[in-house]
């Protein structure tokens, strides 16, 4: 998109996160993002099923599904048959910075609004963290208070909680997707610079004498989460560690609240 003018819309991050709620919902909420992505006016003019399979390259069958659940849904209006896909941003709340690419398929679509999703969860737990560092060791009294205040209205404790990470298996659940496509987001997420995975292990006081298979089905029977190993390498080798999940930095610009 070098030497083109580029276009953005603001896409609601709740208006995400219920479409990845239901597959049905997530394909037409991405039908009419692609609507308002290719026509600058937000409107389809007379959008048969032939012209919309042909426009969208999918089959008449897909084309009438992806219209008809839009409509139920409440993401487009129709007009005899002209489509106008409604608003996609909120008054207020949390929003993404949408980059209107035209090149974008209607399933490049799907895939960018999982993503939103993980970003969003990745960036809240990031500044949980850093607040319940604050809340604990703040620069300045004010800063102290303004984070404990901000834990007490949200109902978290001010321990630190970097331990728990993100698994796979969280990002599974909040974007409703398998494993594999969870573990593919992650990795489109890490290429374009959005995340950088921090590998997280972590000491512990228990010594190597005690780390005996009674030990491990002991923790595993009991821990919430986690895996202990004794590292071969590196600077913790020879020390009784836990693996928890990896954190993950989220570096992305395109989450903000309107």
């Amino acid at each position: 998109m070098s030497g083109q003018q580029v276009h953005t819309m603001n896409v609601s991050v709740a208006k995400c996160r219920e479409a990845v709620s239901d597959e049905k919902r997530k394909e037409a909420f991405s039908f009419a993002i692609l609507i308002k992505i290719l026509f600058a006016s937000s409107q389809f003019n007379y959008a048969t099923l032939e012209r919309l399979a042909k426009q969208f390259g999918i089959s008449k069958t897909r084309a009438k599904r992806l219209r008809d659940n839009a409509l139920k849904f409440g993401y487009i209006t129709i007009v005899n048959t002209h489509i106008l896909a409604l608003p996609v941003k909120d008054k207020k709340g949390k929003h993404y910075k949408w980059v209107k690419d035209r090149r974008m398929t209607l399933d490049d679509v799907i895939k960018h609004i999982e993503e939103i999703v993980a970003e969003d969860f990745i960036d809240s737990v990031n500044f949980l963290r850093d607040t319940q560092e604050k809340a604990r060791d703040g620069k300045t009294v004010k800063e102290v208070k303004r984070a404990r205040k901000y834990l007490q209205r949200v109902k978290k404790p001010e321990k630190d909680i970097p331990n728990k990470g993100i698994s796979i298996q969280s990002i599974m659940q909040r974007v409703n997707i398998k494993r594999n496509r969870a573990i593919n987001l992650m990795k489109r997420l890490a290429e374009k610079g959005i995340i950088t995975k921090i590998v997280n292990i972590v000491p512990t006081k228990v010594k190597p004498e005690e780390f005996t298979e009674f030990f491990v089905e002991n923790y595993k029977k009991y821990a919430e989460r986690g895996f202990p190993f004794i590292p071969t390498k590196g600077k913790h080798r020879g020390m009784v560690v836990i693996r928890y999940a990896n954190n993950y930095l989220y570096h992305g610009q395109n989450l903000f609240f309107m």
